[in-house]
């Protein structure tokens, strides 16, 4: 793996054309990994374990102790695709997790995609857009949302739009704010971008949902909810509150 490169001068494409496909990438493309995972000679040692008898017991062969070497070379782009910054990352791991009768054990090694570089960035995102959407008005842990297939509002149906699931949904003073549980995106509704706050609607298995119209794509049916388990009854009063909620910051947005 290739550790020295010229910050400043190289372009994405140069690096591109110098390592190859790189393992990770971020979304934006503004960094790159490649990781390479060496593995020390000689034997690894297992040790077999059994948890009760008979065969209703469970068995288990794990490493003995970190038996491999981890690189990973992260390449960082300026937003015009200059190389910013280029640094290797190295631990000791098991690129082999062991096997028991529940599964086998993921690596403990860097990962070659950068999901964890990722979730940072996505976070740092996330936080840019709660602090940009202002005060905070309202804050649910869990909402679910179905994104309609028409401007005006018309509900899909059960089997129509896009679900989405997550654990944070915020009404700032200036935009709505959420987390979807699947792909850990952090998305926004700026009020501004807001047409209308419709009436909460019920429809299948009496889902009581909050109709979002946008001035660009189409509707947004929301439910959120304060806690995990919900009567209907209460749910239809929370909804209630978040549309009163979201309706004020629509009321209280300037011409």
């Amino acid at each position: 793996m290739p550790t020295m490169l010229a910050v400043g001068q190289e372009a994405r494409i140069e690096v591109l054309m110098e390592l190859g496909e790189p393992d990770g990438r971020a979304v934006d493309d503004s960094w790159f990994t490649y990781e390479t995972v060496v593995q020390r000679g000689g034997v690894v040692w297992l040790a077999a374990i059994v948890v009760g008898a008979g065969y209703s017991g469970r068995a288990a062969a794990i490493p003995m102790g970190d038996w491999d070497t981890s690189r990973r070379l992260v390449i960082r782009f300026t937003d015009d695709g200059i190389v910013s910054a280029a640094t290797v990352d190295q631990k000791h791991c098991t690129a082999w997790g062991g096997v028991s009768t529940e599964g086998s054990s993921p690596s403990d090694c860097l990962d070659a995609r950068g999901k964890d570089l990722a979730a940072k960035d996505e976070q740092r995102r996330g936080d840019a857009l709660i602090a940009g959407a202002g005060a905070v008005a309202a804050r649910y842990p869990q909402y679910s949302m179905k994104i309609g297939e028409q401007a005006n509002c018309a509900y899909p149906g059960v089997t129509g739009g896009r679900i989405e699931f997550g654990h944070a949904f915020i009404v700032g003073e200036n935009a709505l704010v959420w987390q979807d549980e699947f792909t850990q995106h952090w998305d926004s509704l700026r009020v501004a971008d807001i047409v209308e706050v419709e009436p909460v609607e019920g429809h299948f298995l009496l889902r009581w949902m909050i109709p979002i119209q946008r001035k660009d794509g189409p509707c947004l049916f929301l439910m959120v909810s304060t806690k995990k388990d919900i009567d209907q009854s209460e749910s239809k009063k929370v909804q209630e509150q978040a549309r009163s909620v979201i309706a004020a910051r629509l009321a209280n947005r300037a011409p």
